[in-house]
């Protein structure tokens, strides 16, 4: 029996179908408008990209919506993916999971990031930007924001904004803007103000004005300049 491929277009129904209609199943263009349900996509590309299955290969168009995206969703406006394995950029890149690289204007991660993910102006992974502590999600790699960049559960790797850092859980590895708020912070920070607000204290090496950790010895808590505390960090008896 012959196979059949529909595609719609503005509103109209075109049919294509035996080897061509196999060939273009594939490939999803539309000048306005292209949902894709119950296929595979390599390549879809429109003025507004709307998939509720995979795609493999390129996501475009001024507006993208995504289930997930193996490959890279490019978004002018928008670039919305649930699951990316590969680059999400857009003006606002929006995704829940994000294994790769993901760069926006604002660029938000609410669940987990295995990565590098830019903000021009800011980023948060975990619940959104500007939330605080939600959720029981992780950041491994990379997050980046011009002023503020945040996360709000645990995160191994770089936090480097131009203003603010803050992380809302266990911070392991390095931190880097004006201002560098963490819960629980282990390794290297570099900032006018540097502190841990949570009830662990801190360990490792802090470069700034003023380095507070609140649970740390009172001798030991306010240190001016360079901080070094290589003390036992204590997570055993402080966290849950």
């Amino acid at each position: 029996m012959e196979k059949t491929v529909s595609i719609k277009e503005g509103g109209t129904e075109a049919s294509t179908s035996g080897r061509i209609g196999r060939r273009l199943g594939k490939i999803a263009v539309s000048p306005f408008y292209r949902k894709i349900d119950g296929k595979t996509s390599h390549c879809a590309i429109s003025l507004m990209v709307e998939s509720n299955e995979r795609t493999n290969g390129l996501a475009a168009g001024a507006g993208v919506y995504a289930r997930e995206v193996r490959g890279v969703s490019a978004g002018g406006i928008i670039s919305a993916v649930k699951d990316c394995y590969g680059v999400n950029a857009g003006t606002l890149a929006v995704s829940n999971n994000m294994r790769g690289f993901s760069f926006g204007a604002l660029n938000e991660i609410r669940e987990t990031n295995q990565g590098v993910a830019f903000g021009l102006l800011g980023v948060g992974v975990g619940a959104g930007i500007g939330a605080w502590k939600i959720g029981d999600y992780c950041s491994k790699g990379a997050v980046i924001g011009g002023l503020y960049a945040a996360t709000h559960e645990d995160t191994w790797g770089v936090v480097a904004s131009g203003f603010m850092t803050r992380v809302g859980g266990k911070m392991r590895g390095i931190m880097a803007g004006f201002v560098n708020l963490a819960d629980s912070f282990s390794g290297f920070r570099i900032g006018v103000i540097n502190m841990t607000l949570g009830e662990v204290p801190s360990k490792g090496v802090e470069i700034g004005l003023l380095n507070i950790s609140t649970e740390n010895p009172w001798w030991a808590r306010v240190i001016p300049f360079v901080a070094v505390r290589l003390g036992r960090q204590g997570d055993e008896t402080h966290e849950d």
